[in-house]
């Protein structure tokens, strides 16, 4: 659909909605209800004592006075403001002015049910729609990124539709299930990157058992529990969201122009002693330029990639209802264009990358009578994402761009036919060109039904729910492929000579993915006050899951029983106690049934009479929590108790004369004992708000071992002739804290400022882990953060042969040259290789992350920054190939090698070893030499926006209006040469650049 038709329709429906809410009941006089600075709030809700009946304020604030009576006593409510109670003295005069809802006031949703903030045990952090669109990300994985405390985002790869970024809740607890975390939508397990901001209420991160505690063998892996938005009774309300922006490379490689790349290929070449491939001609073709066809000088980035590409977004959203029935909906429509040049040069089909994205979403809630609720949600998306043809991988893609010099052949001979070598024959220009297409259709259809139901007439308090959902995701794909000859030109007078076949656009192929799952659901809930000071709350949750996969015969099943009870002595005193029995069915009989219980207490101090008198304090709370959660992946394995079918393997040799045949051989053995993981965790806090919540903040400490990791036992010989089973005796400790500490000014009517920051720390190890015995203690993995890198100690360059004599051989390579890496014999044995290794350096998942995040706000503009980081995290740059040389088919050097490349000359200032044309795994493996500090801080987001005037929005019959320009990305600051330290593949080997966006928009509330 054309993107000016897509924008007609919505405006035009915009605008018949719009037309359709502002019929109101205009007064001349009445009742007048504002925010504390005055501001009119529109679509509030008066419940008069005396009337039993309910008003609602029209668009300037105010309310008919009809019926109302001096005595009367008036229950106002108005969406985020706290309730407030009002009693009639003069009749005439009425002015009602509500307060923005206290932070603690507000309900977090935790696994399965909401507690209200400030009586909870467990550590949760919260975001909603307004944090989430200062960042223009299109996936809102990448867009919580530095907004959660303990949630660490890491991303590699931007490629449209297919970004991917690594979540961690407070770092890396097992070393088997790899940080892996939960994520919920609405309570049931859904992926929530695709969603978009504006369907979206709260985004909570669970990090403790409590508030894990109803998920029992899956609570461990810790959660994000995502709320979609519902509709309010008389609170109305249209949305409208535009955005555009602009995609741009963070980080591209300076690669070398073809003369300095020439230069130094032949520095190589010499260095190995192999022939030259370039010559003299060479160079002074390159550096004269009078032949393009013969001394070519291809920017392989530039012929390929565009310097910027669009994106958008559009949502718009209707809420509100009566107090019989709300309703919430969504239309959303995403597009991203990717960087790669050359999409619309087929006008039969797209080429390149993009990503197309529809969302829909329906939340309705009805009352059926004053005791029976029922909620009906509907979910579609649909997606289109375009890629090259699958047999031509955007991974083989970026790795020719980054590889490929510039100097052998053309981007086209003089016939317009594509260049290329026998060595190099998937010239990057062709390979978009003509190599086909892939289109994947993704279809999402998630729905749910829950009805509540008051039993009051059982027990005052007590209700009971059920619910279904069923979810299912379809992928059919079209693919056509294509492929294409490269020539090499050999002069103006000379054929070409030809490498490869063409082949025309071949019949479509299709395929098709499905998966899908369902869920029953049902619970008690009750609540009790006694004698006014005690308060019991009960919450109990029945849940089974059945889930097929594709690729997969038989369906995963799993079940849960849980409760939670919850007391409270004058909400100042708070126990929570919970416990799950859980099941899956991918353990044996005996195994699949666990019991995971936890608790948790807090205590409010400030209300103690002692502090109490204290007025500068607002809030001090304490609050602790310990639970036994599980998580019932078992290392990717189904069904680890049944023993390996019996396979082909092996080829034996007869005969006098050896002839050899197929045979077979034992699969591995099963584990009867197979199990989940056991968290044992413990985490403690302190929150504190003083001066009226100038200084506000939370302090939590957390302790978690992991006991029963699958691992394969090492320790056992193979001499058992057998794969031996991955078994549960794996052990592992993570602790550490996350702070937030908040300050802002105190508001009033024309400007605020605060100042948000955020930091995680985390130290974990490996207790057990079944290792081998090891011939030195250095070797030893076991005690050593999970992740530990292990390489050797480079101790300089080899100056000359009779170093190289007088020194420990290499197990890597047997003629060593000068140049190359001299390393620390560790064991004196006069042999550098593996026993060699020591841990250097640390973990690629950082230790320590955090984010700083400034804001002010002056009368109708406002300015919001935010800034992340990661701290002791290590990156070893000889895996990413700009800095591998010129080893074979697989490396472009850049500036950094030209200027730090060893020479005879450069001996005792060289950094990197020299230059190569042949494999040499001594200099390029893991050392001290590569090793280099990871760290980096980030701009994320920032943005600047200005609110419309109130009086200018009233008279086209709008609530609220934002203009604003932002961006993500926007500057790093880091140590690491040539790549981006997030995501140092990006770009130049197998993954999609890392991305900035700058994004302008507007947001209208009708």
């Amino acid at each position: 659909m054309n993107t000016k038709f897509k924008l007609f329709l919505l405006v035009m429906l915009t605008s018949s909605v719009a037309a359709f809410s502002q019929k109101e009941n205009k007064t001349t006089a009445g009742g007048l209800v504002t925010d504390m600075f005055g501001k009119q709030l529109k679509s509030a809700n008066i419940k008069s004592k005396f009337l039993n009946k309910d008003i609602t304020t029209n668009r300037f604030g105010t309310f008919s006075l009809d019926g109302i009576t001096n005595g009367d006593t008036l229950l106002v409510t108005a969406l985020g403001y706290e309730t407030q109670e009002y009693i009639v003295k003069d009749r005439n005069k009425i002015q009602v002015k509500l307060s923005t809802v206290n932070e603690w006031n507000k309900n977090v949703n935790m696994m399965f049910y909401s507690k209200k903030k400030l009586l909870m045990t467990g550590s949760v952090a919260t975001i909603g729609e307004e944090d989430l669109l200062k960042n223009p990300f299109i996936n809102l994985r990448n867009t919580v990124a530095g907004k959660l405390s303990g949630l660490f985002v890491s991303q590699s790869d931007a490629e449209p539709g297919f970004e991917d970024p690594t979540l961690l809740i407070r770092g890396t607890s097992s070393f088997s299930d790899a940080g892996g975390i939960n994520t919920l939508v609405d309570g049931y397990e859904r992926n929530f990157a695709e969603l978009e901001p504006a369907e979206i209420a709260t985004l909570n991160v669970l990090k403790d058992p409590i508030s894990n505690a109803l998920y029992g063998n899956r609570g461990g892996r810790k959660s994000i529990y995502v709320t979609t938005k519902r509709g309010v009774a008389n609170q109305n309300n249209i949305s409208v969201l535009v955005q555009n922006g602009f995609q741009s490379p963070i980080f591209m490689p300076k690669s070398l122009k073809a003369y300095d790349y020439a230069m130094l290929h032949m520095e190589a070449s010499a260095n190995d002693g192999v022939p030259q491939l370039y010559t003299q001609a060479h160079l002074d073709g390159y550096k004269s330029g009078s032949d393009p066809y013969k001394y070519p000088d291809v920017d392989w980035y530039g012929a390929v990639l565009n310097k910027t590409a669009m994106q958008q977004r559009i949502n718009l959203t209707a809420s509100g209802g009566s107090n019989t029935a709300r309703y919430f909906i969504m239309l959303g429509t995403t597009n991203q264009e990717g960087l790669f040049k050359y999409g619309n040069s087929n006008p039969n089909y797209r080429l390149g990358q993009s990503y197309h994205r529809y969302n829909f979403r329906s939340n309705i809630d009805v009352d059926i009578d004053k005791n029976t609720l029922v909620q009906l949600d509907v979910n579609v998306r649909l997606e289109r994402r375009v890629q090259p043809h699958t047999d031509f991988s955007t991974t083989t893609l970026w790795r020719n761009i980054s590889a490929y010099p510039p100097g052998l052949f053309p981007i086209n001979n003089p016939d317009g036919s594509y260049g290329g070598t026998n060595a190099f024959q998937r010239n990057p220009v062709g390979y978009l060109k003509s190599t086909g297409y892939q289109h994947q259709d993704h279809r999402f259809a998630e729905s749910n039904a829950r009805v509540f139901r008051k039993l009051d007439f059982i027990a005052k308090g007590l209700r009971a729910n059920v619910g279904f959902a069923f979810n299912t995701f379809v992928r059919p794909a079209l693919a056509q492929k294509a492929d294409y000859a490269v020539f090499t030109y050999n002069g103006p007078s000379l054929p070409l000579t030809k490498y490869g076949n063409d082949l025309v656009l071949q019949p479509a192929v299709t395929s098709s993915t499905l998966r899908h799952s369902y869920v029953f659901e049902g619970g008690i809930d009750y609540d009790k006050t006694i004698a006014k000071n005690h308060t019991i709350n009960l919450r109990t949750k029945a849940y089974f899951v059945r889930q097929k996969e594709p690729g997969t015969d038989l369906p995963f099943s799993r079940r849960n029983l849980s409760a939670v009870v919850s007391y409270n002595y004058k909400e100042k005193y708070i126990l929570d106690v919970a416990t799950s029995y859980s099941g899956s069915d991918n353990f044996a009989e005996g195994n699949k049934n666990g019991l995971f219980p936890s608790a948790g207490a807090s205590w409010i101090l400030s209300k103690e009479k002692l502090l109490a008198r204290a007025k500068w304090i607002d809030l001090l709370k304490i609050r602790g929590s310990y639970g036994e959660m599980g998580s019932d992946y078992f290392a990717g394995l189904r069904f680890p108790y049944e023993n390996g079918k019996v396979v082909s393997g092996g080829t034996p040799a007869f005969g006098v004369t050896p002839t050899t045949v197929s045979g077979l051989s034992e699969g591995t053995l099963g584990n009867v004992e197979a199990s989940w993981m056991i968290y044992k965790q413990t985490n403690i806090g302190i929150d504190f708000s003083f001066f009226k919540e100038v200084v506000s903040g939370s302090v939590d400490v957390f302790n978690e071992e992991v006991t029963g990791t699958p691992v394969k036992r090492i320790d056992i010989s193979s001499i058992i002739g057998i794969a031996v089973p991955f078994t549960n005796v794996g052990i592992s400790n993570n602790r550490g804290a996350d702070v937030v500490l908040k300050l802002q000014k105190p508001y009033s009517k024309n400007w605020s400022a605060y100042i948000k920051t955020m930091a995680t720390f985390t130290k974990n190890k490996i207790v057990y882990q079944a290792e081998a015995i090891k011939d030195n203690p250095w070797e030893v993995r076991t005690g050593l953060p999970i992740g530990q890198p292990f390489g050797l100690v480079a101790a300089g360059f080899f100056k000359d042969a009779a170093e190289i004599a007088a020194s420990a051989k290499s197990s890597y390579e047997a003629n060593l040259k000068p140049g190359d890496v001299k390393y620390v014999d560790q064991n004196k044995d006069g042999l550098i290789d593996f026993h060699d290794d020591v841990p250097i350096g640390k973990p690629f998942n950082p230790e320590v992350f955090y984010s700083a995040e400034l804001g002010f706000k002056y009368k109708n503009f406002e300015i919001n920054a935010l800034f992340t980081g990661s701290e002791s995290r290590s990156l070893f740059l000889h895996n990413y190939e700009v800095f591998r040389s010129f080893l074979p088919s697989s490396a472009r050097p850049t500036d950094y090698i030209l200027n730090n490349r060893w020479t005879p000359a450069t001996a005792a200032t060289a950094t990197m070893p020299r230059l190569t044309t042949v494999a040499n795994s001594h200099n390029y493996r893991n050392s001290t030499l590569w090793l280099t500090n990871g760290n980096f801080v980030r701009l994320k987001s920032l943005e600047i926006a200005y609110n419309l005037s109130n009086n200018a929005l009233k008279k086209l019959g709008m609530k609220t209006g934002t203009i604003f320009v932002n961006g993500c990305n926007l500057a790093t600051w880091s140590v690491v040469p040539e790549v981006d330290p997030e995501g140092p593949s990006a770009g130049i080997q197998n993954d999609y650049p890392m991305l900035k966006v700058v994004n302008v928009g507007f947001k209208l509330n009708l």
